[in-house]
Parts: C-alpha cells; sequence; structure tokens
C-alpha cells in the first residue's frame, strides 16, 4: 500500500509551524477494472475544518451510488497551507502511481504559502527553478539538517506559537499592485501547467477548478491606503470614512453611500471601504453594484488568504490551453454563485473565508462529477442508467455527517478560527460569531441521549455500508468517547481502524483509549508503532502517561521532555505532566524551570494551572512572596468569573497572607 508521508512537510514550514497531509492509503498497485482519482490541493481541497467530509469523500460516496460495478479510487492528497509550489512536486509523485485523473482545487495560499511573498517563508528562493530544487533538497535528511541548523526563520523558537502564525501574516501584507504579485501570478501559471502537464504525461485526464470564496460574510483582513496618500489627503479620508460608518450605524444607508463614495475618490484602494459600500448597496437592493464591490473588497484585501480574480483568470486560461477531452474546467466560482443570493457567496456555503460548508463540499463535488463523467471511460457504465445524484442529506448520511458532527466543528471553527488572529481584526467580527453561535446553540439536542442514539445509528449504518472505510470508525470511535463515554465500543473502533490504516494519529487514539482502559501494555504498544512512524508530542506524552502509571518514573520524565520539545504541538498538558512528574523525583528545581517555560511559552489563557503550581513550589522552597505573585497572577488569567478554580485559588492566596503576615 502507499500512504502519506508524515514528515513532508518538515522541509516546508518550519517546525514550530509543521502542516501534516491528511491520512491517505491506496493499493500500490493499481487492481484491475480501478479508476484512480488524485485531488491535489490546500486546506479547501482538503475540506477543513474537518476533512473527513471534504468535497472528495463526497465524491467518493456519489460515485460509489452511481457506479457499483466499478471500482473508482478518489485519493486526496491535499494539505493545509501550502500553495502551487508544493502540489508540483506532489503531482508528480502522484503521476508515478497509475492515475485516471487530476482533479486540481487550488489558488487561496499563492501569497501566504511556502516561498510567497506574504509570509516570512518570502526570504526563501523566489525563482521556480529554485524553489523546487529547494522543495527536492529538504525531502532529504541533509537538506533537513540544514533547515534544522538554519533555525529556518526568522522566529524565535523562545516566542509562543500563537504569536508566531500570526506573524507570519500580519506583519507581512501584500496590497494590490505590489510588484511581487506580478512573480507570484506567473509563479502560480507555470506552476499549475507543470502540475497539469504531470498528469497528462502520467496518463491521467485533468480537471481544472476555478476558486470560490466567501464574499458576502467575510469582510477583509487587512485593509491599507494606496501608496502616496498625502497626510492631509490621509485625514480628510479618515474623517468622511467616519461620517459613513456614523451614518451606517444610524440606519442613514443612502447617506453612508454618500459618504464612502466621496471617501473613495480621495482613495478608492481601501479593501474595508469597499465592502462597506457593498452591505449598504446589498441592503438597499442594489444587488449588482453591491457584487462588484464585494468582489473589490476581496481583491484589494492586503492580507491574500483568498484567491483573487487574476488567480481563477489564470485557472481558466491553463485549463484552455489544451482544450479536448484530456483537460477540462470545472467553473466552481458559476456554480456557487449561481445557488447562492444575488450570485453573492456567504455563509451558505462557507464557514469562514474559504472552507466549506457540508453543503458547499456537496456543491463542489457535484460541480466537479459533471466533468468527471464526461471524462470517464465507456467501460465504467452507469449503474441504473440515468440514477439521479446524491442529495446533500444522503451524502450526509454515508459519511455519518451527523448534527452531533456539525456541532463539533462549528465549536472548532469558532474557537480555532474566527476566534483567533487574523479574523478577530475584521470589521463586522462580532456578527460571524453570533451567526455561528446561534448554530451552535441550535444544535445542542444533538449532545443529549436522542440526539447521541441518532447519532451512533447513522455510523452504525454508514460502517455497514463502508465496512473499510477507517475514517469512519475513526470519527465514531471519537463520538463513542467524548460523547458516550462508551470507551469499550470505542477502543473496538479504533482497533478496526488501525488494522485498516495504522497511521501515527489512529495509534495515538488506540493508545488513549487503552490506556483509558487499563491495557497499559497495549496503550505502551500503540504508542511506541506510532513513534516509529514519526515523532509526534501526542505519542510521547502518551507514553510518558503510560511509563508513569506503571512506575518508570524516569522513563516517563524522557518522554514528556520529548513531548513538550515539539513545537508544532506543545500542549499545557505534557508541561503539567512533566512539571508533576519532576517534582515527584525530587526535581523541585527543574519543575519551576518547566513551569516557567510553560507560561511562556503558552497562551495566556492556558496558564491559571501553572501559576498555581509554581506558587505551591515556590511556598514549599521558602519563597512566600514569589508564591503570593504568583496566585494573584493566576486569579488574573483565569478565563471566567465563574471558573471552578478561583475559590481553590482565592483560598492558598489567603492561606499565603495569613503565613506571610504571622511572619512578619
Amino acid at each position: 500500500m502507499c500512504c502519506d508521508n508524515p514528515d513532508f512537510g518538515r522541509g516546508l514550514f518550519p517546525p514550530h509551524l509543521r502542516s501534516n497531509l491528511r491520512p491517505f492509503v491506496f493499493p500500490a498497485e493499481k487492481p484491475p477494472n480501478t479508476y484512480r482519482v488524485f485531488v491535489l490541493g490546500s486546506s479547501a481541497a482538503l475540506g477543513s475544518p474537518d476533512y473527513a467530509y471534504g468535497f472528495g469523500r463526497v465524491l467518493d460516496r456519489m460515485l460509489s451510488d452511481r457506479y457499483t460495478e466499478a471500482e473508482i479510487e478518489v485519493v486526496t492528497v491535499a494539505m493545509t497551507a501550502i500553495n502551487s509550489h508544493v502540489v508540483l512536486p506532489i503531482a508528480r509523485e502522484c503521476a508515478r502511481h497509475e492515475p485516471d485523473l487530476f482533479i486540481i482545487y487550488l489558488g487561496n495560499n499563492e501569497v501566504v504559502g511556502p516561498f510567497g511573498p506574504g509570509t516570512v517563508l518570502s526570504r526563501l528562493p523566489r525563482q521556480s527553478s529554485a524553489v523546487q530544487m529547494r522543495i527536492a533538497l529538504s525531502s532529504t535528511r541533509i537538506g533537513q539538517l540544514f533547515e534544522l541548523l538554519g533555525g529556518w526563520v526568522a522566529a524565535s523558537p523562545e516566542m509562543p506559537v500563537t504569536q508566531q502564525a500570526s506573524l507570519l501574516f500580519l506583519d507581512n501584507l501584500v496590497p494590490w499592485g505590489d510588484p511581487g504579485l506580478d512573480s507570484v501570478y506567473a509563479h502560480f501559471a507555470e506552476n499549475l501547467k507543470g502540475i497539469r502537464d504531470a498528469g497528462l504525461a502520467g496518463g491521467a485526464k485533468v480537471i481544472l477548478c476555478n476558486v470560490a470564496s466567501n464574499l458576502r460574510d467575510c469582510p477583509p483582513f487587512a485593509p491599507q491606503h494606496r501608496p502616496g496618500l498625502s497626510k492631509a489627503d490621509d485625514e480628510q479620508w479618515e474623517r468622511i470614512y467616519a461620517e459613513g460608518k456614523a451614518s451606517e450605524s444610524a440606519g442613514n444607508l443612502a447617506r453612508a453611500i454618500e459618504r464612502y463614495a466621496a471617501a473613495a475618490e480621495i482613495d478608492d484602494r481601501h479593501a474595508d471601504l469597499q465592502f462597506r459600500l457593498a452591505r449598504a448597496y446589498w441592503s438597499l437592493g442594489e444587488y449588482e453594484q453591491a457584487r462588484e464591490l464585494y468582489i473589490a473588497a476581496r481583491d484589494l484585501d492586503c492580507l491574500r488568504f483568498r484567491a483573487d480574480s487574476r488567480i481563477n483568470q489564470i485557472i481558466r486560461s491553463v485549463a484552455e490551453e489544451k482544450p479536448g477531452s484530456d483537460v477540462r474546467f470545472a467553473d466552481v466560482v458559476a456554480a456557487v454563485a449561481d445557488r447562492s443570493p444575488q450570485q453573492v457567496p456567504g455563509a451558505e456555503f462557507f464557514y469562514e473565508h474559504v472552507h466549506f460548508t457540508f453543503q458547499g463540499n456537496h456543491l463542489l463535488a457535484r460541480t466537479v462529477l459533471e466533468q468527471l463523467e464526461a471524462a470517464l471511460p465507456e467501460r465504467f457504465p452507469r449503474a441504473h442508467g440515468t440514477r439521479d445524484v446524491l442529495t446533500v442529506e444522503q451524502s450526509a448520511k454515508l459519511l455519518a455527517h451527523t448534527e452531533w458532527d456539525h456541532r463539533r466543528i462549528i465549536g472548532n471553527v469558532l474557537k480555532a478560527y474566527v476566534g483567533s488572529p487574523p479574523f478577530v481584526g475584521q470589521i463586522y467580527h462580532e456578527e460571524g460569531v453570533k451567526r455561528l453561535g446561534d448554530q451552535f446553540r441550535k444544535l445542542h439536542l444533538s449532545t443529549l441521549p436522542r440526539g447521541l442514539e441518532d447519532a451512533v445509528e447513522q455510523y452504525r449504518n454508514a460502517i455497514q455500508r463502508y465496512p473499510s472505510d477507517w475514517e469512519l470508525r475513526w470519527k465514531f470511535s471519537g463520538l463513542l468517547a467524548s460523547g458516550l463515554k462508551d470507551y469499550p465500543e470505542s477502543l473496538v473502533q479504533i482497533r478496526e481502524a488501525a488494522e485498516t490504516y495504522p497511521d501515527f494519529r489512529i495509534l495515538n487514539q488506540l493508545g488513549n483509549r487503552s490506556r483509558i482502559l487499563g491495557d497499559l501494555d497495549e496503550a505502551e504498544a500503540a504508542y511506541l508503532r506510532s513513534l516509529e512512524i514519526t515523532s509526534s508530542s501526542a505519542a510521547h506524552f502518551g507514553l510518558g502517561r503510560v511509563l508513569r502509571a506503571k512506575g518508570h518514573l524516569g522513563g516517563a520524565i524522557k518522554q514528556f521532555k520529548r513531548a513538550v520539545e515539539v513545537p508544532f504541538s506543545r500542549s499545557d498538558a505534557a508541561f503539567l505532566a512533566l512539571a508533576g512528574s519532576q517534582r515527584e523525583a525530587g526535581e523541585a528545581d527543574e519543575a519551576i524551570t518547566t513551569l516557567r517555560t510553560g507560561i511562556h511559552m503558552l497562551p495566556q489563557e492556558a496558564t491559571a494551572p501553572f501559576h498555581f503550581r509554581l506558587a505551591i513550589l515556590l511556598d514549599q522552597k521558602g519563597n512566600t512572596d514569589e508564591a503570593v505573585v504568583e496566585l494573584r497572577e493566576a486569579l488574573r488569567v483565569l478565563p471566567s468569573e465563574g471558573h471552578p478554580d478561583r475559590l481553590k485559588f482565592r483560598m492558598k492566596l489567603d492561606e499565603l497572607l495569613r503565613k506571610r503576615a504571622y511572619r512578619e
């Protein structure tokens, strides 16, 4: 079998921001009467925020329903945060594995992805040949050693990961008209042709898709004024713009439009201005004008997370260069617009800026399916003649996209996407948060016993139809464990998933389930198998917990240290476990150092227990004054006034204050 290389991203990103390919597996030798499809791209092609429901998976269900006598493999070889520079070598490798079809959905990360001008990674080579040489070198061990010794980028290993991730984008804005964009567009066209030609050379047909984005419900991330704006013009623009915002807030949209238009006469390159104008026209029913302005707002956004109009023009032109049956163009932008209010896509198809909801992934799959069926050889007859394409509801049942999962995904989007930079800086941000929050609350019934029972039934039905689908079993295991606390059945499902595909992430979950149920030997074996594949914080942390439970404190400390040394996935639990084990081993000074390091490296909202434990250790060493400072800090950073730890922290602080007063 062929599977994903979990270390592929090692040469593409600094260690603290490393991304992985989604797990995939397929036969190394293509079985007879099999049609092999590769889906290439980045996070939108992957299916983020949950790739189990990505468009490749939806397409797979559509095909299996329509072509029951044929074996059609859909293999998604996509990866978060990559762009065409990285997809090109992926495509060349896929071309060596008997492909029949390449589906390419790509274009959002050309500026902000590896080797683009929109991140600190732009210090890497700019020439396409140099970029490909760099990627080839970084796939070797010696190249990875050079990356490690070179420190990759200017980001400091002592800087919190969340801050480093923000700096990758927020300090590297690329305005419309920047000379670097011409290089981006030229490289994208060159790489896209290379990806297309790699598929053709490998015997595959190619479907190139243009890239849709959220226009109506995703304001710009980083507006900027046009270069050369004088101080006087800037001050006048700001005054007029403020008047427009005040009129908009008061509901006087005609006056707001008049003021915004006046500001545009001074500087029409400001993306937020274009977006506010678009909303005002939309509210007044002038939809065509609003649509043009929404597109302008996206294209003028200096934080280029979305494929702009020029990127989509290039995709179409690369597809049309070789017209005919071997290269086809799927107009996803038109398909999404046609099913959106007044042709302007918004939250009905997108969670945030470019990542599709399940309905969006279904529409993308259906749009691609039309081109795929036109390219499919006659030896693959459709079952039942003109059988209809699976509906959204039918696809959701076959993929077990339950209401419980939908709620979980929305919660993740709220926390990890729109609740973090750069989303929190968008205008109208509160509206987006409220919209998702309302959806999250409406799905509350899915967490009650009846809702969980419905989800379990949907999973069992889907698994009965697709028993070898390890992703279904993996997801089902998560529902059983976190939703129902049914760890024995969860262990059964994760074992089945690991038998089909022993991916390191699945093995880590197998270790977790076994450890919870007390089978420490099975848990240890699972973590060790995972670490044979790649070093991950989760495996080191899990193995450390097993060794500690077995009484091997020295071995546990070693594993916990390894866990906190993996920057990409540092966790507060690993730091706390290391400090606790060090304290238990009589290494109080080492435990204090570990806690201080965790406080520095992790987000502030996660550090309250660090300050509390540090206070305990400092007090034991006679440093009561320092302990008081740490306890006060613990109370300050607690995420809410009603937090259950607040009383415990307060009582300990009172105790130390009394102790200090007594001594004085």
